[in-house]
């Protein structure tokens, strides 16, 4: 594995054919040979809240190799220009007008209410969670 250099710290760059070898089509088997390089929270062997967002439900080692595959800007460091990058995505996503009916000035009443009743469902059934 290859390293390279970045204003934040060296990251591991995953290259080469044995990559495939190594990562056995399973996440978790990606981090073999992963070098964590970070110096913060050395004691607990991982820095996650230097980031302001990480996947769910996967350990410390590998969301530091999911992070590894990013590029370094947008990498969603807390107040950073890929933080930034993660908030804008978001927005694109879910307009606050597809959402909230505070921002939507032009519905009757009866779209306000369809348009509560399924910004309810969507959060409490698909909120989170990818297609």
């Amino acid at each position: 594995m290859n390293l390279e250099r970045s204003d934040r710290r060296e990251r591991p760059v995953a290259r080469g054919p044995d990559m495939e070898a190594r990562a056995g089509g399973n996440m978790g088997k990606m981090s073999v040979g992963f070098q964590r390089s970070s110096t913060s929270d050395d004691d607990s062997g991982c820095a996650l809240e230097e980031y302001a967002w990480v996947p769910s439900g996967l350990r410390p080692e590998q969301v530091q190799m999911y992070f590894s595959c990013l590029p370094e800007d947008k990498v969603p460091y807390v107040n950073s220009p890929g933080e930034k990058h993660r908030i804008r995505q978001l927005l694109y996503q879910l307009p606050p007008h597809d959402n909230e009916v505070r921002y939507c000035h032009s519905l009757i009443e009866e779209e306000k209410r369809e348009l509560q009743i399924f910004s309810t469902q969507r959060k409490r059934e698909a909120l989170g969670r990818g297609t």
